[in-house]
């Protein structure tokens, strides 16, 4: 029988698995694959130059989102990556507060989809495997934002 590795020395998705099944490791009998599986080329997937992103190709784009579920768009410009940027270091400093800061950020609503049906709270969310803050962009007017410089990168990158 092999000899399981330590917790501390395993990856963190192994880790995740052992601690969630009571640190009781299971043991593979399956064969060792022959060679590592590949990664697709970073090309690889549906792409639009956001240019292109226009009523004159919404059936090229409704296309590809029914066929793949997303497209990834290109080109997107200097000004659009400064907003980006700007935007990660803002939530990057978010998610690295406390618990209770964060918590603080959560709408007390719970907002509904295009359909309608009810989704989730906006703002921070928490669950035992992530975190995420929702934003409800069709009525951001109820959002608990983290702060006012947070809210105004958030809206210059999603606001034309």
């Amino acid at each position: 029988m092999p000899e399981l590795l330590p917790l501390d020395q395993l990856p963190p998705a192994f880790q995740y698995y052992y601690l969630e099944h009571g640190e009781a490791g299971c043991v593979n009998s399956s064969p060792a694959a022959d060679k590592s599986v590949e990664s697709p080329p970073a090309q690889s997937g549906p792409r639009m130059k956001l240019k292109d992103l226009t009523w004159k190709n919404k059936a090229r784009f409704n296309e590809l989102m029914e066929r793949h579920t997303f497209v990834v768009l290109t080109d997107l410009g200097d000004a659009v990556e400064a907003l980006y940027t700007d935007l990660r270091v803002a939530m990057q400093a978010f998610f690295e507060q406390d618990r209770a800061a964060k918590d603080t950020c959560t709408s007390k609503y719970i907002y509904r989809n295009e359909n309608k049906t009810p989704m989730w709270y906006a703002g921070y969310e928490s669950t035992h495997v992530r975190e995420c803050f929702r934003a409800h962009a069709g009525d951001l007017s109820r959002m608990q934002w983290p702060s006012a410089d947070f809210e105004a990168k958030y809206l210059a990158l999603v606001r034309p």
